[in-house]
């Protein structure tokens, strides 16, 4: 019990550094590279979405601590399925009313996210993966990012005229994945155009938790509730250190120091990861729960923190398309540059990346997660390519069933209650 309370305590402080430092200084430094939207959403903005998934791949890959292990693959897979389910239903129960979705963004992210998923299985299926299939799924990113920079504005448009039968209109369709372009449109209208984008970008409730003003969350008459009383306290020893530690760029004396804002929130993501995962590996021993199931289950929720406040931000303000993209290239980004990146640096300094997991259960929750994208594909079909609430609480219950699937299929302590036929492995290690 301690263990797991102290991985959710790690989970908060990973949340205040990526949320409130790390991504500001990635906006920053948009500014100064003079970044379009679209690339400094698919590229920045999702690497800070997407941090402490990319932490724990690291980590566990082995380049860094040489400390192998499965839950970064694990981890991924399980926040993949999360972020699908759990964060867009919660942006459909919370958005408090009926979310309309663009179907083109959708049907172009998961494409991309269907490939992923594709390429993500052949790299696994022989139990180990090399430094060449590490860079494969770079490539990949490459691709996805060709395509929203420079074909996605044109695919757009071609869609538009086709729409209104060969009349070219100078209405936008909403965009896609490149979320951060819908929040620049809005803040020409919006005089709190900083503020809007801070919250949009997802905040833990409130940027003064790591000011160390408390000012959390308030009621109807304007006072702080006990709920964000109890934030504050619990957050105030983080934002304690990550005063000392790390230069607030979002302050106007320390703007131009942002790049080492950046590098002092990597390295206490890092440090945080690391101490997060040896508590969940520990935890894992006196549960006797393998590494892939704490990575599915465990990691995979504390890690999705800053995407799943994002997401439900931006969707109580309106933005069904912004919520929804945020997630599908968050999963993107984990897939191609998450897993690809760390199983590269693996191969290229300590041998390939290899591991039983592969070739038993994780196979088979890469096979449910692209099923699973069909069934999103499915219900947004079957709800008219709108959210609501009904959609929200159907997409819950199919993680919960994942949930339960995982735990029936692991060696708990023991044999496994259910075992998965299609998913053997001849005396080399290749999946049959």
């Amino acid at each position: 019990l301690l263990h797991l309370l102290g991985v959710l305590y790690l989970f908060l402080g990973i949340a205040i550094i990526c949320d409130e430092y790390f991504v500001e200084s990635l906006e920053l430094l948009a500014d100064y590279l003079s970044l379009s939207p679209d690339v400094a959403g698919c590229t920045l903005m999702a690497i800070g979405s997407s941090a402490p998934e990319l932490a724990v791949a690291i980590i566990t890959g082995g380049p860094v601590a040489g400390k192998k292990g499965d839950e970064g693959i694990a981890t991924i897979v399980g926040s993949a399925i999360f972020n699908l389910m759990i964060i867009i239903g919660l942006c459909a129960i919370f958005a408090g009313k009926v979310l309309e979705i663009a179907a083109y963004p959708i049907l172009r992210d998961t494409t991309f996210y269907a490939a992923s998923i594709v390429m993500l299985f052949l790299c696994i299926r022989d139990g180990q993966v090399l430094w060449w299939e590490g860079l494969i799924l770079l490539l990949g990113y490459c691709v996805y990012l060709f395509y929203v920079v420079c074909l996605n504005s044109r695919v757009v448009l071609w869609l538009e005229t086709r729409r209104r039968g060969g009349q070219k209109s100078t209405n936008r369709v909403v965009p896609s994945a490149d979320i951060e372009a819908k929040a620049d449109s809005d803040a020409k209208t919006d005089t709190d155009s900083a503020a809007s984008e801070t919250g949009t970008l997802g905040s833990i409730g409130s940027s003064k938790v790591a000011d160390g003003t408390g000012e959390g969350e308030a009621d109807e008459e304007g006072r702080p509730t006990a709920l964000s009383r109890v934030v504050w306290l619990v957050s105030l020893p983080y934002a304690c250190l990550f005063l000392v530690t790390v230069p607030d760029c979002r302050k106007e004396r320390w703007r131009k120091w942002y790049v080492v804002t950046f590098f002092m929130s990597v390295i206490w993501i890092m440090g945080l990861s690391f101490a997060m995962l040896e508590l969940c590996r520990r935890a894992g021993c006196v549960m006797n729960l393998p590494q892939a199931v704490m990575g599915q289950v465990i990691i995979a929720a504390g890690t999705s923190v800053p995407d799943a406040l994002a997401s439900i931000s931006v969707a109580r303000d309106g933005q069904g398309d912004m919520a929804v993209s945020n997630v599908i290239g968050s999963n993107v980004f984990n897939i191609f540059v998450g897993l690809g990146f760390p199983w590269m640096l693996c191969d290229l300094i300590r041998g390939p990346y290899a591991s039983s997991a592969l070739t038993e259960g994780l196979v088979a929750s890469v096979i449910i997660l692209f099923g699973y994208i069909l069934l999103l594909l499915a219900v947004m079909l079957c709800s008219s390519w709108k959210l609501r609430p009904w959609v929200g609480y159907l997409l819950i219950a199919l993680h919960l069933l994942y949930i339960i699937w995982v735990l029936l299929t692991s060696r708990l302590g023991g044999d496994p209650v259910l075992t998965i036929p299609l998913v053997n492995a001849d005396e080399n290690g290749v999946l049959y």
